[in-house]
């Protein structure tokens, strides 16, 4: 028997990532497109895969496409099935930074995407006491916006911010201190937010600093787990997402870690499910939730691998996952190079999490990971 290809088609890579959720193990290879302002995915599915696929279409090839979704649609088909056809559309596109395109009449612009369905978060750190850079950033808004500038440039659309470190023994600032901390970055990119449709993403779990910046930010990614009822309430009425973090201690603590006779995957997928259970029953709707494993917290470095590499069987609890693996410790038993200098392990990590479809990968630096994704759209 052949395989089976279908397409699907969303405003947004979330609402394919929602579409596709249910059906991940079914599918044998993917490839993203654009046409119109919208995603495609065309997939390739096993014979012996069936089972109802809302919002998934069966599709085939086309002899002369009339549309520009059928040549869409054959342009995918080829890549997936590997053939000369594929090279010969892929000789007649033009290539960017961004993909391949081609034009249907001379005037509709169809893009095959070097990007994944993850979306990747941009991590600024605006203290003096980083783990990964050590205040490279601190009080250097030059940096930070050349930094966002060409995040965007590479097409990310998260920036996440925050004025507190949460490594080991860090130590805790008020929200005094935090809130004056991030008053110029985030008023600096108001305007980006605005023009360019960024997202802004608050590293923050206090409720003054979060409550004080509410209405500027859209995302709260809150590294505790344990925000006040009134609060999440609050955020639930904005419709922002919220980001939940298992951890138990923050700052993060290495002498108190997951029991090793317990299986991480099973722990993270009972408090998620709970988790969740409790933010809907606050006016949550599922969209608005994210979960983070909570990579490097609490957890031994062999617990942190563990979860990385049975990632995708928490893809069950249908809740959107991140994960911010960027730079720990938990590499040390695979390299001895300094915190920053991990971008390369960090995205080679963040390849394979692709692979998985994770959601949201939180990194340090976008370009190695960027510049990984591109080879492998090509092999």
């Amino acid at each position: 028997m052949k395989t089976q290809f279908y397409y699907a088609c969303g405003k947004t890579k979330s609402e394919l990532r929602a579409l596709l959720r249910p059906i991940l193990k079914g599918i044998i290879y993917s490839s993203l497109y654009k046409l119109d302002q919208h995603f495609y995915l065309v997939l390739e599915f096993s014979p012996s895969f069936s089972r109802s696929m809302p919002g998934i279409l069966p599709c085939q090839k086309t002899k002369i496409p009339t549309t520009p979704l059928e040549l869409l649609l054959n342009w995918g088909i080829a890549e997936l099935e590997n053939n000369l056809e594929y090279i010969q559309y892929e000789y007649a596109s033009k290539s960017s930074v961004t993909g391949f395109s081609l034009t249907f009449n001379n005037s509709i612009k169809i893009e095959r995407l070097f990007a994944s369905l993850t979306e990747t978060m941009l991590i600024i750190n605006h203290t003096p006491d980083s783990f990964s850079e050590q205040g490279t950033l601190f009080q250097k808004p030059e940096k930070i916006f050349a930094q966002v500038e060409n995040a965007i440039k590479n097409d990310v659309n998260i920036i996440d911010i925050g004025a507190e470190s949460t490594r080991p023994d860090a130590p805790q600032i008020s929200h005094q201190e935090e809130v004056s901390r991030l008053t110029p970055v985030i008023e600096q990119l108001q305007q980006l937010r605005i023009n360019k449709q960024i997202k802004l993403s608050l590293d923050s779990y206090k409720p003054e600093t979060i409550l004080y910046f509410l209405d500027k930010i859209d995302i709260i990614n809150d590294v505790s787990g344990n925000l006040p009822e009134y609060l999440l309430r609050a955020i639930a009425k904005t419709g922002k997402n919220y980001i939940c973090m298992h951890s138990l201690t923050i700052p993060a603590n290495k002498n108190i870690n997951l029991d090793i006779n317990l299986d991480p995957i099973s722990i993270i997928k009972i408090w998620a499910s709970q988790k969740a259970e409790y933010l809907l029953s606050l006016g949550f709707n599922p969209n608005q939730i994210i979960i983070d494993t909570g990579i490097g917290f609490n957890k031994l470095p062999v617990q942190s691998w563990y979860l990385l590499r049975n990632i995708s069987k928490l893809q069950v609890i249908g809740i959107p996952l991140l994960i911010g693996h960027s730079r720990k410790s938990f590499m040390n038993n695979i390299t001895n190079l300094p915190n920053n200098q991990r971008d390369l392990e960090t995205a080679l990590i963040t390849e394979k999490l692709s692979e998985q479809m994770v959601d949201y990968v939180r990194v340090h630096s976008i370009e190695p990971a960027d510049r990984i994704r591109k080879i492998n759209s090509l092999l």
